[in-house]
Parts: C-alpha cells; sequence; structure tokens
C-alpha cells in the first residue's frame, strides 16, 4: 500500500488554512504554540478494499495524488468514515473545493507549520495507522505510533457514538443539537409553547460514569450546599431551578414552567442535564426572547460557557475524574443570518463589523486526544471559533479577545448587563 509523497503533502496543506476541511470546523491542523499536530489526511475515495469508498479500478497513483486527499481533524475523519451514504465522493470533493476556495486569497501556513506538519502528520487508515515520519514505530502499517505531541489515534470513540445519537455530529442534519432535552426548550404563551429560534447545546461525556443509582440521593445533598456558584455569576447558582425533575434516567435542572395536570415542566429556556453514565448537557438561549432581534449575544454565551466548565471541574474534583480525558463540545442552532451582539462595552457605542452566517448551525468540539485544558485557555478558544465564525473584524484597539484580558476571562460587559445566567 502506498502513500503520499512529500510534494503531494506539501501541496494538501497550503491549501488548507491550517483548518479541518469539514464544514464549520474551527480545528487547527497544527498548533505552532505547542508544536501539537492533530491533521489527519483523508482518503476521499478509499485507501484499503476494505475503507469506505474504495474504488478498485483507481491506481495507486491516484490513489495517493493531491486530488484524492483531503486534510481533516481527528474526530471528523472517524465521522466521514462511519457514513459514506452521507459523506460520498461527490460530498467530500465539494467539502474539499469549497475549503479551498475560503482560503484562496490567504497566505498559506507558515514554514514552522509545515515542518511540524510533515514531521507529525498521519495518514488513517482503518485498523491502523501509518506516521509519515521517523516517529513510526512498527513499519509501514503502525499500530503503535509514537508522536513527540500527543497519543496515537483511537478508534471512533464513545464520544463520537453520543453525538450521533444525540444528533451532535453533523451541522447539516435537520436535527442537529436536538437532544431529548433540549426538545422541551420553548416558551409558554398562555396555553402555546412558542419553540425557540436559536439555541445553543454545550455538553460533555466522561469515559467513566459520574455515578450509580446508589449514590444518587448522597450526589444531591451535596448539590444543595455546593451551589454551584462561579465567575463571572458568583451571585446565582449555575443550576437553574431548586431541585431537579427527571427525564428519563436523567437528572434535569431548568427555569421551567411546571405543568399542573402532571410531573415534570411543560417547557424550559435554560437547563443543565446529568445522566449518571457519564453524560451532561446545557441548554441556553443565547439572545433576549423577549425579542425577535435575529441575533445572538456573544456576551451571554461565553459567559455559560465559562460556568460550565468551572461545572465540569468541580464535578470531576467530586467524583475524582481526571478532566482531561472528558470530551467536550458546544452546538449552536438557529444562528443564520443572525447578528453577533453585546459584545464589548465600547461597541456598544461603536459599530462591530461582522457578517451574519448563511449556515443555520455552527459545532465547536473538543476530544479527550487534546490533552489537559484549563476554564481560561478552552473558553477563549471556543470564543475565538465564535467570532471567526461571524467573520468579526477586531478593531485596532481591542488588544484581547472580547471579554477577555492577558488570556483571562473577565466577563466584563456579561456582568454589567445580564443580571444572572
Amino acid at each position: 500500500m502506498g502513500r503520499p509523497n512529500v510534494p503531494t503533502l506539501k501541496r494538501l496543506f497550503a491549501v488548507s488554512g491550517n483548518r479541518c476541511a469539514f464544514r464549520q470546523c474551527p480545528q487547527s491542523l497544527v498548533d505552532e504554540s505547542t508544536g501539537k499536530v492533530t491533521a489527519r489526511i483523508c482518503h476521499i475515495k478509499g485507501n484499503k478494499p476494505t475503507s469506505k469508498r474504495h474504488d478498485p479500478l483507481q491506481s495507486e497513483e491516484e490513489r495517493q495524488g493531491f486530488d484524492n486527499l483531503i486534510l481533516m481533524c481527528p474526530i471528523h475523519h472517524d465521522v466521514i468514515d462511519a457514513d459514506d451514504v452521507v459523506y460520498t465522493v461527490e460530498v467530500l470533493r465539494a467539502l474539499k473545493s469549497e475549503h479551498a476556495a475560503k482560503y484562496h486569497d490567504q497566505s498559506p501556513p507558515g514554514t514552522r507549520a509545515e515542518e511540524l506538519f510533515l514531521a507529525n502528520v498521519v495518514l488513517d487508515v482503518n485498523h491502523g495507522a501509518i506516521i509519515l515520519s521517523a516517529n513510526q514505530s512498527g513499519g509501514q502499517i503502525a499500530q503503535v505510533i509514537h508522536n513527540n505531541y500527543g497519543t496515537a489515534p483511537q478508534s471512533p470513540s464513545k464520544f463520537r457514538t453520543e453525538l450521533s445519537r444525540r444528533h451532535l455530529a453533523n451541522v447539516e442534519d435537520p436535527e442537529f443539537a436536538t437532544t431529548t432535552y433540549h426538545k422541551k426548550m420553548g416558551l409558554l404563551w398562555g396555553d402555546r409553547i412558542e419553540p425557540l429560534r436559536t439555541t445553543a447545546i454545550v455538553f460533555a461525556n466522561s469515559p467513566r460514569p459520574w455515578m450509580n443509582s446508589s449514590d444518587e440521593r448522597a450526589f444531591l445533598a451535596w448539590a444543595e450546599c455546593a451551589k454551584f456558584r462561579y465567575r463571572p455569576c458568583r451571585s446565582y447558582p449555575f443550576l437553574p431551578g431548586v431541585s431537579p425533575d427527571r427525564i428519563g434516567s436523567a437528572l434535569v435542572w431548568s427555569d421551567g414552567s411546571m405543568n399542573h395536570s402532571g410531573p415534570g415542566y411543560l417547557c424550559y429556556t435554560r437547563y443543565v442535564a446529568l445522566e449518571r453514565s457519564g453524560w451532561i448537557e446545557l441548554g441556553l438561549c443565547p439572545l433576549n426572547t423577549t425579542r425577535d432581534d435575529h441575533e445572538v449575544f456573544y456576551a451571554q454565551l461565553i459567559a455559560n460557557v465559562v460556568g460550565f466548565l468551572g461545572l465540569l471541574r468541580q464535578l470531576c474534583e467530586h467524583w475524582t475524574i481526571d478532566p482531561a480525558t472528558l470530551s467536550l463540545g458546544v452546538g449552536l442552532r438557529g444562528i443564520k443570518r443572525t447578528h453577533l451582539s453585546c459584545v464589548t462595552k465600547r461597541l456598544m457605542r461603536e459599530p462591530a463589523v461582522s457578517t451574519p452566517p448563511n449556515g443555520d448551525a455552527m459545532l465547536f468540539l473538543r476530544s479527550s486526544e487534546d490533552g489537559p485544558w484549563e476554564v481560561d485557555g478552552l473558553a477563549q478558544e471556543y470564543a475565538s471559533a465564535v467570532l471567526e465564525h461571524w467573520e468579526f473584524a477586531r478593531p485596532g484597539w481591542m488588544a484581547d479577545l472580547p471579554e477577555f484580558r492577558d488570556g483571562r476571562y473577565e466577563g466584563e460587559y456579561f456582568c454589567e448587563h445580564f443580571p444572572e445566567w
């Protein structure tokens, strides 16, 4: 089995913009600051007879050529190889063409990034991987890869399975981000429930269960005492509602309107759902629910992500789980042609230059393969992805990302304009 040559790899990386080619994925392929390389070279027509979309009539030169290759992050490599019905050859070629056009007028990644890419990039094949450098161990098809900057790529994980099961894997899915708990999001108008147009789902998955059924009573007692208060809004508990409701086996805290004719809530606009198995999600509406201004409130969205990360840290400490083993993400739906609002105090007086998205959804993912994380760093990574998605033009006077100062989340706008979560 062959492999791409170096000139092909250089050309592939040059047109990538150092970003995963999956639509709306903000994941960098090479992090120059840490030296970490997450790029995966994916074959549009499969590399092996057992691979998805394999074409037995394709020559080896064509198979390893530029036109048959596309660069993606580890998560989206697994997504496209798990479903060759949705991700056909034609669909992947269109993704590649669209991605290349996006970065056509931009300078290619720098020399340092290219060197890291060539030294550490992983070529994924089913049931093994080829590393295109001296870091390979075990011959051409290596089951173990020694990478200077990260662990060996893994087979599709529980996280990716959960994403598909919960409609969180593909932004083009009509039901994207409509999880079991999201389906109760809405406003109660008299006896009618009005669905929310724009919503965010912030989620995480633990490789091991949070607790078993016998631990639940003790956990609820601890939770009632802990109150879960985090910056930037320590005056209010992060969990909405006094006590949790049940949806299936999950504990669900919400700001809901009670169903007086039966158990549970009719609807809510913000909730936290915790499943004993290891899944947790926060749902919110990052805009003013009483108006139809087609806006997404940046400050409110980022503050809730920061609060959610604080909650994860505290839960991991309580259950002695390493936070680095969690896989996390944020899904936004209903954002087509929305404006980014509530960015900074100064931008209330000066116009912000941004472009409303043409797509209706956005997905940000961080796999446990990416290693340890801190609240401020991960929140800033997500904030940067949001600003890029709206093509926000940062004014010259803005040294840091909005709501951050010297790499630390401050939440200045949120604290002044939003009285609670």
